[in-house]
């Protein structure tokens, strides 16, 4: 039996002898289909062909053959700094699919190899050991395959090449303590590397030429973190897909900052950073302008609670047509955007202000417009997003808002054309389901006459929050709001003194215009307001086949209905006090907790419907006409009758009609509580309460 220094020696005279001969033979595969622990100076563990039964040599492959390592298996081969030499002899070392290639070398190693999947899948090369490994095939796709460094460093070649040369790389994951050098300070002319697979891991990637400019085109659909610092003042980034840079110590910055995102993706960021303030951030140093040129992407906050509260004003520049961007506040938020978003181009954008964060993240910023673009301003995630004051016309550029989920607080308000958080707010409006139109199409059948649209009609769990926080007295406008699915108008502002801290003019139930179909069977605004709070809202109407409009009060504070109330959902008081004008229509549904109070203050509306939770109670009421007939629905009843509800019905009329309506216990009809059953018996009095007796 050889002893592996024999097999060491041998080969290194083999190679010297065949040097001649070598550069003239055609190359030959064998296959590998052993493990990390069999011996690649072991001519027994080749096989002549990719099958398991197939020969093994008796001679170990000759330099410049091909190496195959067999797919599919999970098999590996490994390289130390005993046959590292070996390795480097070769033409090309094959790991396809689900296979991988160890180089674990202590020493300063290079292997001119070409290591790349060989046309079926993506194996991986798996660097080890505390040496420096530098690769030095120059071939466009000498290294299209996945790296993991686990040790020591990794040095690419793109070396050597013409001008416009693009190489393919996947995926690449460095550890912590390792570096990747993507080139050596070699390359003689501008290239492309493309790392299609994406970056993660916590260690260090850095371009060291310093004449010459590498395009790093970053891919990838996962959203593993990159940690490690990202370097090169030559080093020009386009993200195609996703990419995590949780550094905040980025320090690439080509052409005075130029980053380019061109396709679906998520670009995380740890630091957004000021623009030609900041020597390093996220996003590199003195990177002022993003361009987005292609695709739809997500900017998300990857910032703790550590890293505390995170400004940013870059500027955004969209040139990408019908497509969504996203500010994602991630899982801390506290981020505040004051750069610029702007749009270029005739068609819509879609700019999302989502997150489920725990603290409130701020837009601060602009969204300008070029020549036509307009932009559809959609709130999504739990989370709070403010739009800060704005008394300019940096907003100019919206074109309705839409808030889906979670609540989108703004800061101050204008009239219809005037400026404020909102925008102007234009005589007409195109939502975030017209985005491949353009604006020029005043004929678009999905222009629609409300600014600002709340709810969520594809899932009705979800209700959008529209909340007024300003720190001085509000404001009256027009700016019409619609409703589909759950909505919320919130009143928050800390120095309301009189009974217009918040006017406003017009909402209505709608049908939505992208698909008919989903018209819910109930819509419902919430109206909410602190206790120090006076509100209005005037003119509530619905639109023809429009859901059912259901007006709820929540809050200590007051809001007043006036104008034209016309919704048919009904009215439900949880807290504070609701003051209602003239109805046009019966309400099919009415509840008043206790302590809460509704009043009534034009015409007495006719209620066919009262719903009671024993655990809430039942508050004041007044200015209702009872009708002849009716349904009282009980929650929570206790199992003793009679029993007696505290409330004051004293303001309302049809009192004695109470009498004759029917009585639902839990959801269950009074006539089917039991055999025993004749009759129910419901009764007001003027000390107690109302009476519900069943017997």
């Amino acid at each position: 039996m050889e002893t592996r220094l024999y097999k060491i020696m041998r080969h290194a005279l083999c190679a010297a002898v065949m040097a001649t001969a070598f550069a003239a033979n055609a190359t030959t595969t064998y296959y590998w289909l052993g493990s990390e622990a069999d011996d690649p100076l072991d001519p027994g563990n080749y096989h002549v062909a990719s099958s398991a039964a197939s020969a093994v040599l008796t001679e170990l492959p000759l330099p410049g053959d091909t190496i195959q390592i067999v797919p599919n298996g999970g098999y590996c081969i490994r390289f130390d700094d005993d046959s590292v030499a070996y390795l480097a002899s070769l033409e090309t070392i094959h790991m396809r699919m689900d296979t991988r290639c160890v180089i674990d070398v202590s020493t300063n190693s290079t292997v001119n190899a070409a290591l790349h999947y060989g046309g079926s899948g993506y194996g991986t090369v798996v660097k080890r050991g505390a040496g420096t490994l530098t690769l030095t095939a120059t071939g466009d796709n000498d290294y299209d395959t996945s790296f993991i460094v686990e040790e020591g460093e990794l040095v690419f070649p793109q070396s050597g090449q013409t001008s416009g040369t693009t190489y393919h790389h996947y995926g690449l994951a460095v550890s912590n303590g390792c570096n990747v050098v993507l080139d050596g300070g070699l390359a003689a002319a501008a290239f492309t590397l493309m790392m299609s697979g994406g970056i993660s891991g916590d260690g260090d990637v850095a371009y060291t030429n310093t004449s010459k400019v590498c395009t790093l085109y970053v891919g990838g659909t996962t959203k593993e973190l990159f940690s490690g610092v990202l370097s090169g003042d030559n080093l020009k980034l386009c993200v195609y897909g996703s990419l995590m840079l949780a550094n905040s110590a980025n320090t690439f910055a080509y052409g005075g900052g130029r980053l380019q995102s061109n396709a679906d993706g998520t670009l995380g960021f740890r630091k957004f950073g000021e623009k030609s303030a900041e020597a390093t951030s996220s996003f590199g140093k003195l990177n002022d302008i993003i361009y987005l040129n292609g695709g739809s992407r997500t900017f998300l906050n990857l910032a703790t609670e550590a890293d505390g509260a995170q400004t940013g004003n870059r500027i955004i520049r969209d040139y990408s047509g019908a497509t969504t961007t996203t500010f994602d506040g991630g899982a801390y938020g506290n981020f505040t955007f004051n750069g610029q978003f702007q749009a270029y181009g005739a068609q819509m954008r879609e700019l999302v202000l989502s997150g489920d964060h725990e603290n409130a993240c701020t837009y601060q910023g602009s969204i300008a417009k070029n020549a036509t673009s307009m932009c559809y301003l959609t709130k999504r995630g739990t989370g709070t997003w403010v739009l800060s004051s704005r008394t300019d016309s940096a907003r100019e550029a919206i074109a309705g808002i839409g808030v889906e989920n979670g609540t989108l607080r703004f800061m101050n308000l204008a009239e219809q054309g005037g400026d404020c958080s909102l925008g102007k707010a234009s005589a007409d409006y195109l939502f975030g389901y017209a985005l491949k139109d353009t604006i020029a199409n005043v004929a678009n059948s999905n222009k629609v006459d409300y600014a600002i649209r709340l709810g969520n009609v594809r899932d009705l769990s979800e209700e959008g929050t529209l909340e007024y926080a300003a720190d001085a007295d509000g404001f009256c406008t027009t700016r019409k709001i619609a409703v589909t699915g759950r909505g919320r108008l919130k009143n928050s502002a800390i120095k309301s003194v009189n009974h217009k801290a918040l006017s406003w003019t017009g909402v209505k139930s709608v049908v939505p215009p992208e698909d008919a179909s989903l018209v819910p069977a109930l819509s419902t605004l919430t109206l909410d307001c602190a206790s120090t709070g006076k509100s209005t809202l005037t003119n509530i109407t619905e639109d023809a086949g429009a859901a059912p409009l259901r007006i709820a009060k929540e809050g200590a504070g007051d809001w007043t209905l006036g104008g034209t109330l016309a919704f048919t959902g009904g009215i439900d008081v949880r807290e504070g006090t609701l003051n209602v004008g003239t109805m046009t229509s019966s309400l099919p549904y009415l509840r008043v907790d206790s302590g809460a109070t509704l009043n009534l203050t034009g015409d007495a509306a006719t209620a066919n419907s009262l719903a009671i939770d024993m655990n809430e109670g039942l508050g004041t009421i007044s200015g209702i006409a009872f009708a002849s007939a009716g349904t009282l629905s009980i929650t929570n009843a206790p199992a003793e009758m009679p029993f007696t509800i505290p409330c004051d019905l004293s303001r309302c009329t049809g009192l004695s009609n109470i009498s004759g309506w029917t009585v639902e216990l839990d959801g269950v009809a009074s006539q089917k509580i039991g055999a025993k059953v004749k009759s129910t018996g419901l009764t007001v009095d003027s000390r107690r309460g109302l009476v519900i007796s069943v017997r």
